[in-house]
């Protein structure tokens, strides 16, 4: 932490007649059109809002009867000087009081947190009275800043930063051996690609299927809980499709194109069964994958995830002689290498 006070703070804001001093303030919160409901009772449970990647866990008898909460987002709201706000929601019903806290968590995304502010300084802020207050106990947890609230008066979210200058950078950072034993860590790994083989023969109609897997492989972290990932083109930009038919069949009428899927600097998620829902909605989690299933038995064990395949089947005794067969493999080595070349991925591991 550098020597200058620096806070970057994910504001919790809290708006409605009652928690603030005059009504008049609520006009200065505009709501968007688009809201999203869910449903609590006395069980409690936690709400998911994949909408907006937020989440309200409720704990048992928090409510006495079954509520509806709605999240809307805010397009206008209270300005606070030298705080700058980015994502903005409102909860839903106003004036609501809990018989034991909430616990409200916001996403927010890593890589837009500049690289001088630590964990220490990302809190969450409730608006009341007309003025935005720090939630005592808010703190990151995974790929969220949670606290507890005791009411609801709407709520809006949103980041804000008063930093100082971004230090240099340029020096390599992104390794998983630079670990510091903290919660949450970031390091770079390369879009690799392996060769594959596999077949029936005891059957009557033999054959070998040969292909190639992209993927991204790591060591397993310790005590990791999940994984957020951010793919990087590089510059080389994808094509329209990648696989979803025999290599030979790419081209005709009924192999659809298939639509790369990994959209770059869009987060993507690794999370065992017991920590689902992690994901935020625009990206995807792969549940229960952190060691994913791969054809090439030296990387099981590893963390990671395949990306794409692209494959050929063989007919033993087919019309294709061995000559053919090891010019169509070059085929898709070559276009593999050549999709993927120079393509990473910066992973965050949380523990």
């Amino acid at each position: 932490m550098m020597g200058k006070t620096v806070a970057l703070f994910l504001v919790l804001g809290i708006v409605m007649s009652g928690c603030v001093k005059e009504k008049s303030s609520i006009q200065t919160f505009v709501k968007t059109d688009y809201a999203e409901e869910k449903t609590v009772g006395p069980a409690g449970g936690n709400l998911f809002f994949l909408e907006y990647h937020v989440y309200a866990d409720f704990l048992e008898n928090a409510v006495s009867k079954n509520t509806n909460i709605t999240v809307t987002k805010v397009a206008s709201y209270p300005e606070r000087e030298g705080v700058e706000f980015m994502d903005v929601y409102y909860f839903e019903p106003e004036g609501m009081s809990f018989e034991k806290p909430v616990k409200i968590g916001i996403n927010y995304n890593s890589l837009e947190v500049p690289e001088n502010i630590s964990d220490e300084d990302l809190k969450l802020f409730m608006y009341y009275d007309g003025e935005w207050r720090e939630i005592e106990d808010s703190q990151p947890v995974g790929s969220y800043i949670a606290g507890h609230v005791n009411h609801f008066c709407g709520i809006a979210s949103g980041y804000a930063m008063e930093y100082v200058s971004n230090p240099d950078t340029s020096d390599d950072r992104n390794s998983s051996q630079d670990d510091n034993n903290s919660a949450v860590w970031t390091f770079e790994v390369p879009v690799r690609i392996y060769e594959y083989e596999y077949g029936l023969h005891n059957i009557s109609h033999p054959f070998t299927i040969h292909g190639f897997c992209a993927y991204i492989a790591w060591d397993p972290q310790p005590y990791v809980r999940f994984y957020q990932i951010y793919f990087h083109y590089n510059g080389n930009e994808p094509e329209g499709w990648i696989y979803g038919c025999d290599w030979l069949e790419r081209d005709k009428n009924y192999c659809q194109p298939q639509e790369f899927f990994f959209r770059e600097d869009t987060p993507y998620y690794i999370a065992n069964e017991e920590d689902y829902p992690v994901a935020d909605a625009r990206g995807s989690i792969y549940v229960g994958e952190l060691e994913p299933h791969l054809y090439d038995e030296s990387l099981q064990g590893l963390h990671g995830l395949p990306i794409a395949y692209v494959s050929q089947e063989f007919k033993d005794n087919g019309d294709i002689d061995e000559i053919a067969q090891a010019g169509i493999i070059k085929e898709m080595h070559d276009y593999m290498e050549e999709y993927f070349d120079g393509w990473t991925a910066t992973v965050r591991a949380v523990a």
